[in-house]
């Protein structure tokens, strides 16, 4: 019911997965497929469409590195001692010159988060193509995703691909001029 999102750089030794989420056997398979070792397991949300497989593919893959804010961190258990303790912002090295951003915006969630590579927004349930996700945090509001919107994703590239936790791919400048919300 929910995106989520291999990819890998061209190099063909790295790849990172976004929101492990359904039959670990899929994910599992998506990823032992490739000819790439996984380097990172990040997390949008503590929603369990967007993280439920989340200890299946850790024990699969135990070096790698488990990325979520530490707000939404206890939805994967005994695993959030293993989360790299990141905030917004941050970047984690991906290869030799690329690396992933974290942008944190709260709102559908307390800890949700957009991570950014190159050009690429996976975006969770924070942004979809025209739309926004719901207010479930426990302090965060749906303000507070109308905000991170408006302040964080879009000061982004116009020409940057959104990649939502549902439904079809998008841009910002198609967010920008036709998303409803905005």
């Amino acid at each position: 019911p929910s995106n989520g999102y291999l990819f890998f750089l061209d190099d063909g030794k790295t790849a990172g997965l976004i929101d492990p989420a359904g039959l670990p056997a899929t994910l599992l398979r998506a990823v032992s497929d490739g000819p790439y070792a996984l380097r990172y397991i990040l997390i949008t949300h503590k929603h369990a469409d967007h993280c439920d497989a989340t200890a299946d593919v850790a024990a699969a893959y135990p070096d790698a590195q488990i990325v979520m804010h530490a707000s939404d961190a206890g939805a994967i258990g005994g695993l959030a001692r293993r989360a790299l303790p990141i905030v917004d912002g941050d970047e984690v090295p991906f290869g030799e010159d690329a690396s992933i951003r974290m942008l944190h915006t709260p709102g559908h969630t307390d800890g949700s988060s957009c991570f950014l590579f190159r050009s690429t927004l996976f975006s969770g349930d924070t942004l979809f193509a025209g739309s926004v996700g719901g207010a479930y945090g426990n302090v965060s509001t749906y303000d507070d995703i109308l905000k991170s919107v408006r302040f964080k994703l879009f000061d982004l590239d116009d020409e940057t691909v959104l990649m939502p936790g549902h439904g079809p791919p998008s841009t910002i400048a198609e967010e920008k001029a036709h998303n409803p919300f905005f």
